[in-house]
């Protein structure tokens, strides 16, 4: 995208894509990909595809599971990059609106997981609402969306210079990557995240997060 327009169209190309943004099924989950770098305001191609498909991803009774990866962080502790106010704004609400599970976020050079929160729009929305200080065990039923910056897949690190108060786990200096599992039970299914450091041999596991969701039927919504 910095590059402009002909090196974006060459890239469209070589993948065989007509647009930076998407979304597709892996068996009862639904992923959405943003374009953060993109035009991403209300009355752009990119917020219409994704608030319709987001509603559509929702009345599925197929779908289980909605997780969205971006470029641009919604939140952070304090780092090189700042959280993009425009695009929390605009976002935040269409995910809380759809019941979003997971957000997968980029461009800080280091990893945080969030506690499952909710967008703040009383006061400064920087400073979300936390629904659950649990590390471990989130049930979906409290409400809110748990984020995860994973930049960790080789560029140098950027230090975090201190905490925000609904981060439950941050480092840097760990290379790695985040894993997603889902095993389903019946009546429930559970997402589990893990990140693994690829220090030692089999990785070290550096943080683990849960999200236990009972599965309702969605016929007539």
């Amino acid at each position: 995208m910095n590059d402009g327009e002909a090196k974006l169209n060459q890239y469209e190309d070589a993948f065989n894509i007509k647009k930076p943004f998407d979304s597709f099924d892996y068996r009862h989950v639904h992923f959405v990909t943003m374009a953060s770098e993109s035009k991403y305001d209300k009355g752009s191609a990119q917020y219409k595809f994704i608030s319709e498909d987001l509603k559509k991803a929702s009345e599925n009774i197929d779908t289980d599971w909605i997780i969205v990866t971006t470029y641009g962080p919604f939140y952070t502790s304090p780092t090189k990059h700042k959280a993009e106010k425009d695009l929390r704004d605009i976002y935040h609400p269409l995910f809380e609106k759809y019941k979003m599970d997971l957000v997968l976020e980029a461009h800080n050079h280091n990893y945080q997981g969030t506690v499952p929160i909710s967008y703040n729009s009383a006061s400064d929305s920087s400073n979300p609402t936390v629904m659950n200080q649990l590390t471990m065990g989130y049930n979906s039923n409290m409400g809110g969306t748990v984020f995860a910056i994973v930049g960790t897949g080789g560029e140098s690190f950027y230090p975090l210079d201190s905490q925000a108060p609904y981060v439950a786990t941050q480092f840097t200096s760990k290379f790695g990557f985040l894993v997603i599992d889902i095993t389903n039970g019946n009546p429930h299914t559970k997402l589990t995240g893990t990140f693994y450091g690829n220090k030692s041999v089999g990785g070290s596991v550096e943080d683990q997060f849960t999200i236990d969701k009972l599965i309702k039927s969605k016929k007539g919504v």
